[in-house]
């Protein structure tokens, strides 16, 4: 039902168990061509939590690794906890469209938050792309000494406190690079204020996917204009925005290698 509603474009699941893994198999190829998202979080993954889902429902379960096989074919999204699901949709919700790969640029006022987002997107499979010599030697120009200019770009604070339009001009010089398809920009509320129509203009411009982490008291309009352009995640934690990242990178994968022409697999006639 929920798959044929037009007003439906993003369904999230829990599941212990399900009786059909062809049905799973089609719901997802079904989705697939009407262009929309399927994501689930599948309870039992570990040998305990089985035994639990087959006492709690009164029937045998599959392994994890059949159920990530059919998952996999199918094209839908496997999270693994409840946040996780949560972001997820709620990127899906919100994003008119994003790229068919994840390559991260990063800019921020503080060099050490600058360093925990790399490392975490590391940790979470997420590129954080090159930036080229040219354009680090532009961005070079634009911030203090005491910033960096490699990815991710330090522009220091003196830049996220009072010169938002350097920081503009550094954004948009990213936003050129082919090498990256996604932006984290991380300002303080202040900041954003005075620069947010320009951030969103470039996104715009240069057909980027915008992630922003605020901090502060953003004002509801500015929320809103930057949701409903559909361009832009806005978060209050990078975590949050990365596995946001995570989860379009990850999607976008399996669109990539899933078809319907792929037959049935061993572990989806077990399921």
């Amino acid at each position: 039902y929920m798959l044929e509603d037009p007003e439906t474009k993003v369904i999230g699941a829990f599941i212990e168990s399900v009786k059909s893994g062809r049905r799973l198999l089609e719901l997802g190829w079904r989705a697939r061509a009407l262009g929309k998202f399927l994501v689930v979080l599948k309870a039992g993954r570990s040998q305990v939590g089985l035994a639990a889902v087959s006492s709690h429902t009164g029937r045998l379960s599959s392994s994890a690794q059949i159920y990530r096989g059919i998952f996999r074919q199918a094209g839908i999204l496997e999270v693994r906890t409840f946040n996780e699901l949560c972001l997820a949709l709620e990127a899906f919700a919100l994003l008119e469209k994003f790229p068919e790969e994840i390559r991260l640029a990063i800019v921020v006022g503080s060099g050490g938050n600058g360093v925990m987002m790399v490392d975490q997107a590391e940790e979470l499979g997420v590129a954080v792309s090159e930036i080229s010599p040219a354009a680090q030697e532009q961005i070079a120009s634009l911030i203090p000494e005491a910033g960096s200019c490699r990815n991710p770009v330090d522009v220091t604070a003196q830049v996220t406190h009072n010169q938002p339009d350097k920081l503009t001009q550094v954004v948009d010089l990213l936003a050129q690079q082919d090498s990256v398809t996604a932006i984290i920009v991380g300002v303080n509320h202040r900041c954003l204020a005075r620069c947010w129509a320009d951030l969103l203009q470039i996104a715009v411009k240069r057909d980027k996917l915008l992630g922003i982490t605020m901090s502060g008291d953003v004002s509801p309009e500015i929320q809103d204009g930057l949701r409903q352009s559909r361009r832009v995640l806005l978060v209050d934690e990078a975590e949050e925005l990365l596995w946001m990242l995570k989860a379009l990178g990850d999607h976008s994968k399996l669109r990539a290698t899933g078809s319907k022409e792929i037959a049935l697999s061993e572990s989806a006639k077990e399921a």
